[in-house]
């Protein structure tokens, strides 16, 4: 039985930043002061796929003319764009995105005084590494070399220097990059999901559901297997036939009741 569609509406998600410029005296370790800093970074693009589609999406400095020709760095269609999509969200799938993308786009949409997004559910693939496995590296590209499943773009880190200059090839071959991360984030997460309490539960939205259905990937391949154990309690155990996790029954679930017994 294939997995059932689910009523979550999950964004795979990405952006690019340019550089801050800054003044020093100095190469090594120093402190960078206000009055040393001589210009904010901006966001170059941003890329995104729905969960249940093939296609991925992009928004780039390049996609507005009009702002690019008279200010290059001024990202206010990127960021409009992306507050939009963001917004339709119910969950965002991404490589550090907690601690990077995310604070990075509030930090453009408030200046950009656009207000905030709705709060989401964040599923955060560099977490996942860290909870729950011990990668030798965990950076993105690293992890899917590792599991077979692909690698980042190979971009000159100039591409980003260059992108300083307004220099719409940079821009594209940044778009380029962009789109390959996005890529390699679903499948990343799909690959760890499994083995992740921390992975989303499309249980919990899904609760009016008649059976069982993964917690994972929604899939209603069910198998019975085994208990699981707390130090109190005792649950049914179930084997996924799609994705292979491995769940116990769920509360909310009508089966839930005569699982326990």
């Amino acid at each position: 039985m294939k997995a059932k569609k689910s009523k979550l509406k999950v964004l795979v998600w990405d952006i690019e930043t340019s550089h801050d410029i800054v003044a020093t005296f100095d190469m090594y370790k120093t402190t960078i002061t206000p009055d040393r800093h001589l210009k904010h970074w901006f966001i170059i693009c941003s890329g995104w796929q729905w969960e249940g589609s093939k296609t991925i999406h992009n928004v780039s400095l390049l996609d507005n003319q009009k702002l690019f020709k008279k200010d290059f760095t001024n990202d206010l269609h990127v960021v409009q764009t992306m507050h939009k999509v963001l917004s339709e969200a119910d969950a965002i799938i991404g490589h550090n995105v907690a601690k990077f993308d995310l604070k990075k786009f509030n930090a453009r949409a408030i200046y950009h005084k656009l207000g905030p997004i709705k709060p989401l559910v964040i599923v955060d693939t560099l977490k996942m590494a860290r909870k729950y496995f011990k990668f030798t590296f965990n950076r993105l590209g690293a992890i899917g070399e590792y599991l077979g499943i692909g690698g980042k773009i190979k971009v000159d880190a100039s591409v980003w220097l260059q992108c300083l200059n307004g220099d719409p090839k940079a821009i594209k071959q940044l778009v380029k990059y962009n789109k390959q991360d996005i890529r390699l984030t679903r499948q990343v997460y799909k690959a760890l999901a499994p083995y992740c309490t921390t992975a989303l539960n499309y249980s919990v939205f899904d609760p009016e559901a008649a059976d069982l259905h993964c917690p994972r990937c929604s899939s209603t391949r069910l198998n019975l297997d085994g208990w699981r154990y707390t130090e109190t309690r005792r649950y049914r155990g179930y084997k996924c036939g799609e994705c292979g996790a491995r769940p116990r029954a769920i509360k909310a679930d009508p089966a839930y009741k005569a699982s326990i017994k």
